[in-house]
């Protein structure tokens, strides 16, 4: 992968004392910065709305693999009502079965606090430990079991910065966090979207994944100050385990 060379490796590991919210909301913490979108923040989002009009920001569940999608979506029929199938229940019916492993670059999802450790720790201090064969006991994904409602704000990064496609190793994203260029500030609480070209970045062939995580658009570890200057919550799924 490209490397940042405006970064010494110090530099990016005094990023997890400088920029860490480990702490900041208590010990027990199971939500980070999504405690940044408090039950005001949802008041006042859910008073701006005009038109009712949802729009998604999910791709389609991917079920052919790619370089960039070695565990494809299972998707199986159990039953699709047509004349002659045998029936668990007395009612014509259809039902099918997922199997996914959401994590990487196909599948839209959300992380859990429990998904990335540092020095054998996670978010908050819990140990690497607490993630066993049965689930997380803590930083799982069910901490967001009331769902996250705040206003979005969409960046549309290449739009800002010009290019067709935002180029993963010049570090386009943090400069569009701030809101730069477009006349608005953008204050904590509220649920920040940039949008970078992934579609026309994965439609290379036969360059395998390598290549591809190579001109991926996004976040570079050098914009990590600019996101932490401004709070905003982070995608948090990984399930919780006993």
């Amino acid at each position: 992968m490209p490397v940042n060379s405006d970064l010494t490796e110090a530099q990016v590991r005094e990023f997890f004392t400088t920029l860490s919210n480990w702490g900041k909301w208590g010990p027990n913490d199971q939500l980070g910065a999504l405690n940044y979108i408090t039950p005001a923040k949802r008041a006042q989002a859910a008073a701006l709305v005009r038109e009712g009009v949802s729009v998604s920001m999910s791709l389609p569940l991917a079920t052919q693999p790619s370089p960039d999608n070695p565990t494809p979506v299972t998707h199986l029929m159990i039953q699709t009502g047509a004349p002659g199938e045998t029936e668990m229940v007395p009612l014509p019916y259809s039902a099918d079965y997922f199997a996914i492993s959401p994590h990487g670059i196909a599948n839209t999802h959300l992380d859990a606090l429990c998904h990335v450790f540092n020095q054998g720790k996670m978010y908050n201090g819990y140990s690497a430990s607490d993630v066993t064969p049965l689930g997380a006991r803590n930083g799982a994904i069910d901490a967001l079991k009331d769902g996250i409602v705040s206003r979005g704000v969409l960046i549309d990064v290449p739009h800002l910065k010009r290019p067709r496609v935002a180029g993963a190793g010049r570090g386009d994203l943090p400069g569009g966090l701030g809101g730069r260029g477009t006349g608005r500030r953008l204050s904590g609480g509220r649920r920040r979207r940039a949008v970078c070209p992934y579609g026309s970045a994965r439609t290379g062939e036969g360059e395998g994944t390598a290549g591809l995580v190579q001109r991926r658009p996004g976040r570079t570890r050098c914009g990590l100050p600019a996101v932490a200057a401004r709070p905003q919550s982070r995608g948090l799924g990984l399930g919780r385990g006993e």
